[in-house]
């Protein structure tokens, strides 16, 4: 049985997420792929040096990801794609098996897993290959806490290391140790000593950690300003709603809390009544109306003394995961809330888990499977949406076409030539790279690009119409 669910997990998820594995290079990725370019050994030892002049420090799912693709792939986007894949299928088995720590019944396990599994809120990392960090360290920590929920500190040295690898992996990691913390003080209070030597070893890490960032490499972070201020309840707000499936753009869509753009509905009215569908449906059926069964029955107070701990932890692990996050209000966005999300679908489950064999079973599959359509349906026409306006897709294409172009009209050019890309156009910039990609297609780093409109007769230059 369980084979055949996660067969059937595979195929929806990868049927909802098939456009992935056509995105190109593109943006970030040539930056990537720069880094990844490596003469000898001292040039890999450098990929765990923090750049001053880059606010990330991810050398596993950037430098590293980028030099072992490209010495297997080469320069094809694909292979990328299928390592980034490969890794989601196991975050969603790593969430069936967390789930089994909070949830009580079969269906309920398979029912978050699913939910999770088709979730609109991976688009951007499954389709930009500079985001793998995001379901890289996703995988990391959900490895990390099933370990530590089942071996606590027996495997203190497994622990620390995947800590470590998470710290190399992306900035979500520092969470790690509070998650596991706030999960000792709700549940256990009078076992957290015992896991002391393990939490003091993982704080060492983290100080060594921060000391490395922050003063032995002192990074420019003018662009990623933290704000504490209000702006942290409209982020949490934002990253609630992206759980449920709703697209990246809304957050550009809506002139005040609840008002959306004029122009935004007039051509995506459907798409937004469908967003507000999934945001109701789930929550009226899948705890309103099983917390007022729990009133009826007179059962609410001994549902709040089960299961109260799970639901101020599920609060805890959505909120805690965004801490790095939910204060740079302008960088915000949905794949970050790829840990987050495992917090609101456990509240979302809860209390529908709890109700078990007491509802009745033709009742309790009509709920699932309409909850299960409504979201992947929500998940499908977020895909529509951000394939016809998310520039995601739309730099991708722009790369691909000028690449294609590119190499059919000089397979091959000489160093030091200048190659002149017939666009101004700032978007096309971005997309190449700014001019990076046309070194990474070559191979070679004397290439020098230029945009314009205006064919310049220079010596050594080739013109890309």
């Amino acid at each position: 049985m369980k084979k055949i669910y996660f067969l059937l997990i595979l195929f929806a998820s990868t049927f909802l997420f098939k456009d992935l594995f056509s995105i190109y290079f593109f943006q970030d990725d040539f930056f990537m792929l720069s880094l990844a370019r490596i003469k000898n050994f001292s040039d890999f030892l450098r990929f765990f040096l923090p750049h001053t002049d880059v606010q990330f420090y991810r050398p596993l799912s950037h430098e590293l990801f980028f030099f072992v693709g490209k010495i297997i792939f080469g320069f094809n986007p694909l292979g990328f794609h299928f390592i980034v894949y490969s890794f989601y299928i196991s975050n969603i088995y790593l969430v069936y098996r967390l789930s089994r720590y909070f949830l009580n019944s079969s269906y309920a396990q398979y029912f978050i897993t699913s939910l999770f599994s088709i979730s609109a809120i991976h688009y951007n990392s499954l389709f930009w290959l500079a985001n793998f960090s995001y379901v890289l360290v996703t995988f990391i920590f959900l490895l990390s806490i099933n370990i530590y929920l089942k071996y606590k500190s027996q495997k203190s040295i497994l622990l620390i290391i995947l800590f470590i690898l998470g710290l190399l992996t992306n900035e979500l990691m520092v969470m790690f140790p509070v998650v596991t913390t706030a999960y000792e003080v709700i549940y256990s209070k009078n076992k957290f000593v015992k896991n002391i030597r393990l939490f003091i070893s993982i704080s060492i890490v983290l100080f060594l950690y921060l000391i490395w960032r922050f003063i032995i490499f002192k990074t420019n972070f003018n662009t990623y300003k933290y704000i504490f201020d209000g702006s942290v309840i409209s982020s949490l707000r934002w990253y609630f709603l992206w759980s449920f499936n709703w697209a990246e753009t809304m957050k550009d869509q809506m002139l005040h809390f609840y008002q959306v753009r004029p122009s935004f509905l007039q051509v995506f009215s459907k798409e937004y009544f469908t967003f507000l569908i999934n945001l109701l449906i789930p929550i009226l059926l899948m705890i309103v109306f099983p917390l007022l069964i729990l009133i009826k029955d007179k059962k609410l107070k001994s549902y709040w003394k089960s299961q109260y701990k799970t639901l101020i932890f599920a609060i805890s692990w959505f909120i805690l995961t965004l801490l790095p996050i939910v204060f740079i209000p302008n960088h915000i966005s949905p794949h970050q809330g790829s840990i987050a999300i495992f917090g609101i679908l456990l509240i979302l489950v809860n209390s529908l888990d709890y109700l078990g064999n007491s509802l009745n079973k033709i009742l309790k599959i009509v709920i699932l499977l309409t909850v299960l359509i409504i979201w992947y349906f929500t998940s499908w026409t977020t895909m529509t949406v951000d394939n016809r306006i998310h520039w995601i897709y739309r730099r991708s294409n722009i790369a691909r076409y000028w690449m294609v172009k590119s190499h059919k009209l000089y397979p091959q050019l000489k160093p030091n030539t200048i190659v002149i890309i017939n666009s101004d156009d700032y978007e096309t910039q971005v997309a190449l790279g700014e001019g990076s990609a046309i070194n990474e297609l070559y191979n070679d780093s004397s290439l020098k690009v230029i945009f314009s409109t205006k064919r310049a007769d220079m010596k050594n230059s080739v013109y890309i119409p």
